[in-house]
């Protein structure tokens, strides 16, 4: 008998079982799934790791109104970057979104320059994608 997957229409912090984690962590941006095992009657809940957000892509830029430039002159990861930046390690996706980085686990190239989306503006860009994701 095969294994039943389903959305369950909740994210990650609506969970009660789920430990704590920021608002702003990236896995609080998508539905999780549930799969329901045949073989030891046990659920397990994932994430649909196909889905992704985008706020940049080839047609489109950032309005610069909503981001500085940053040059990059010492070899840090994205997510001590996003503490340096929001005093926070959670937004380390923010930072790849605008910048197009299709591998996190690679750090930006020395002497690079890259968009920072202006700490005043985080709620509303992180609102805005929340809400698009809800439709």
């Amino acid at each position: 008998m095969a294994n039943k997957i389903t959305e369950i229409g909740l994210y990650y912090d609506q969970i009660p079982r789920a430990p704590s984690i920021e608002s702003v962590s990236y896995e609080n941006f998508f539905k999780l799934h549930i799969v329901e095992e045949q073989t030891d009657n046990n659920e397990r809940l994932f994430f649909n790791l196909l889905k992704k957000i985008n706020i940049v892509d080839k047609s489109t830029e950032l309005n610069p109104q909503y981001f500085d430039t940053f040059v990059i002159d010492v070899d840090l990861p994205w997510v001590i970057l996003s503490y340096n930046i929001y005093s926070t390690l959670n937004l380390w996706w923010l930072l790849c979104l605008a910048n197009n980085i299709q591998d996190p686990t690679k750090n930006p190239e020395l002497g690079s320059y890259i968009k920072v989306i202006k700490p005043e503006y985080v709620d509303l860009v992180v609102n805005t994608i929340k809400n698009q994701l809800a439709l």
